[in-house]
């Protein structure tokens, strides 16, 4: 178990890794920050968005499975390997949004 898989982990139990619960948090930026078509939680990015969902493929069949090997606070090798890939897309698409809406 590493430091950034560690890290990913917390995120995800602090929310940090999705927006749609964040009331103060204008419409547009309670979309999925990867396709813009659904909204930015778990459910979301595990079984309906075309970007992200084949990132979570590797630790469950379905999408209930998929939250709930999340949810579970055991953090094993596919796991951590998981956390870190959304982890780092998301703060790239972060990124990259930050720098459109600069220019």
């Amino acid at each position: 178990m590493s430091s950034k898989g560690i890290r990913a982990l917390v995120r995800l139990r602090c929310g940090n890794m999705k927006n749609n619960n964040k009331y103060w948090l204008e419409e547009g930026k309670k979309r999925c920050i990867f396709c813009k078509k659904g909204k930015d939680n778990m459910e979301h990015f595990a079984g309906d968005c075309v970007v992200a969902r084949e990132w979570f493929v590797r630790i469950g069949d379905n999408v209930k499975k998929r939250i709930r090997v999340m949810e579970n606070e055991d953090l094993d090798e596919k796991k951590e390997k998981v956390l870190i890939k959304f982890w780092r897309e998301k703060e790239k698409y972060r990124k990259s949004n930050e720098d459109n809406d600069v220019d």
